[in-house]
């Protein structure tokens, strides 16, 4: 029998994550795993606030982070989410629970569980369907938002950068603009608090994508992204740059380019990373970070589904020769999105590695900064991989997931050289998870 957690903690039942439940492909860390379930014997011994439930490895002694989503002490009724340190591929993993201490405080750590993540929202399913259940009743904690509130704050978002007229337009030519399908899918969220039938992995790629993108644009107009609320636009950028903006979003091709420019800005932003946007300059920001000698001109381009690597060449040209003018003495960096090129993943096929599919885009950028375009100091991949995790033995769709993961690729000999501290994640943010949705249909 493994080790006792201590005396205090008078029961403990043993939990396992069957590997056949959750069909992975390799390891993955850090993750955020549902732990639902009802036992009589909690609503004898648990506190009645459920202040003393405590999880730990399978040695019984490791503590794990937990937040508890809801506890009935009448019925046992319990639902957590618990910060597993590593799932393993084709591994079950044990853990264990312990309960009956009436005296200590509360044991849960939720900040530390949702620490990876750009942003949580956590709405109350109802706490009586079954397990194996779906439901659509959704319902607010004391001073919370409905999860039909909640959808429409990224229709104010989209709203204020295109007015609500131009979204509600729905004439043949605006029709297939992706801001109008993201609209139309919250829009419809919001009507049916939150209740969603998924037709295909489309509308659950577009929500994914369309929150991720509004907490960058909360980000960059000073917002608050704990409550979900924009700031204005005029907090990025000058005067030209705003019209600039409000002009391209209202472009099918160019409103994605804006997202990614603003994807960029607002993860130097919430770094602490001064960010200086233009408007003409022939590059997007200039970024200064404390305690660098430099200042780093970015450019930030996002590569269409249809285009192919020889655009990726083209890009660091002519992003080489816009930084080469630029009168600053300075990093020349080249921000190139994949989005586009990324497939969506089930998670059984998901990695850490680089995803195989973008492989030809990271050697056309390699190729050209190996001797070429000097003043290009580094290149960053950027892309969103968007996973759906699915239960192994039913057909519903339990989890959709959003990495916004980046690949720094530096050049050989450059005019200015990276600092340093480029090398442990200035320039990038690889690995961190920004979004995880909890759907059923």
């Amino acid at each position: 029998m493994p080790d006792w957690l201590n005396e205090d903690w008078k029961y403990r039942r043993e939990l396992t994550i069957h590997s056949s439940r959750i069909p992975i492909a390799d390891d993955l860390v850090d993750f955020p795993f549902p732990v639902r379930g009802t036992d009589p014997t909690f609503a004898a011994h648990a506190q009645k606030n459920g202040d003393d439930f405590v999880f730990t490895l399978s040695d019984g002694v490791t503590r794990v982070p937990h937040q508890v989503r809801y506890w009935n002490p009448k019925s046992g009724r319990l639902v957590c989410d618990v910060l597993i340190p590593l799932l393993t591929a084709g591994a079950d993993i044990l853990l264990y629970l312990y309960y009956g201490n009436p005296t200590c405080p509360d044991q849960s750590d939720a900040p530390r569980v949702w620490s990876g993540f750009a942003y949580q929202q956590h709405f109350l399913l109802d706490p009586h369907a079954p397990d194996g259940g779906a439901t659509k009743v959704v319902r607010a904690a004391s001073g919370q938002k409905t999860a039909g509130a909640f959808f429409e704050t990224p229709m104010l978002v989209l709203e204020s950068l295109l007015t609500k007229d131009w979204l509600l337009d729905d004439t043949p030519r605006k029709k297939l603009h992706p801001a109008i399908t993201r609209y139309k899918l919250c829009r419809e969220l919001a009507e049916s608090d939150g209740s969603f039938r998924a037709a295909s992995f489309e509308d659950l790629t577009e929500l994914a994508s369309l929150l991720h993108d509004s907490v960058s644009l909360i980000r960059c107009t000073g917002g608050e992204v704990g409550s979900f609320r924009l700031g204005e636009l005029a907090n990025y950028g000058d005067a030209g740059v705003q019209a600039r903006i409000l002009r391209e979003v209202r472009s099918p091709t160019k409103f994605l380019d804006v997202l990614s420019e603003l994807q960029w800005a607002a993860w130097h932003e919430g770094a602490g990373h001064r960010v200086t946007a233009f408007e003409t300059s022939g590059v997007d920001h200039m970024i200064e970070i404390p305690g660098w000698k430099l200042p780093i001109l970015s450019d930030c381009k996002r590569i269409a589904a249809a285009r192919t690597a020889r655009r990726v060449r083209r890009v660091i040209e002519k992003a080489n020769r816009q930084i080469k003018e630029h009168s600053t003495p300075a990093i020349g960096v080249v921000v190139i999105d994949l989005s586009d090129r990324c497939p969506t993943f089930d998670l059984g096929s998901l990695t850490d590695s680089f995803p195989d599919e973008l492989g030809e885009y990271r050697a056309a950028a390699q190729a050209s900064i190996r001797e070429w375009y000097t003043s290009v100091s580094a290149v960053v991949l950027v892309w969103n991989e968007i996973s759906i995790l699915r239960d192994a033995e039913a057909d519903e769709f339990l989890l959709v997931t959003l990495r916004a993961r980046s690949e720094l690729l530096t050049h050989h000999c450059p005019v200015y050289p990276l600092e340093l501290d480029a090398q442990k994640g200035a320039l990038g943010y690889a690995g961190q998870v920004e979004f995880v949705i909890r759907l059923r249909r």
